[in-house]
């Protein structure tokens, strides 16, 4: 995906988003990443395969399990969020402000992952909004004078 200003961009364009009209079943285009619903995780990454007749789709989650996806289930649209990150499949901003597009899936995913695997509980999403995580736990070192210097150098 590419930035592009919002005059650029028709109604349709400004939340990324896969369609069964724009899905593809052919092997030699690039691949689409999309975002699947996941009663556990919320989101999770997925890639697009290819699209059944009707109303559904066929994608390969992380794991590698492949699922059928209704898109009656994903609202009135039946669109599927991609995840607008094409050759760095799975990357996780250190900060949305990096993210191409801020929807609901994008968001939530790059969030719990940086929590999860970085616990990383701050970032931005604005230059003067900023998101925090309640962790529920203590983290050693967050609150740390290296890490307040850190912090007031380069966001203050």
């Amino acid at each position: 995906c590419m930035k592009m200003n919002e005059e650029e961009m028709s109604d349709n364009e400004i939340l990324p988003s896969l369609s069964s009209s724009t899905a593809s079943s052919s092997t030699s285009e690039a691949k689409t990443f999309v975002y699947i619903r996941d009663e556990a995780k919320g989101w999770v990454p997925a890639t697009l395969q290819n699209r059944d007749e009707g109303d559904t789709v066929i994608v390969e989650c992380d794991d590698g399990k492949m699922k059928t996806i209704k898109l009656k289930d994903y609202g009135p649209t039946r669109q599927l969020p991609l995840q607008c990150i094409n050759s760095t499949h799975g990357k996780i901003e250190s900060d949305l402000r990096d993210l191409p597009y801020l929807h609901e899936a994008n968001v939530l995913y790059n969030l719990k992952e940086r929590f999860e695997k970085k616990n990383a509980i701050y970032t931005r999403a604005h230059d003067r909004v900023l998101i925090a995580i309640n962790p529920f736990r203590w983290i050693d070192g967050i609150y740390a004078e290296k890490e307040r210097i850190l912090y007031v150098d380069q966001l203050v």
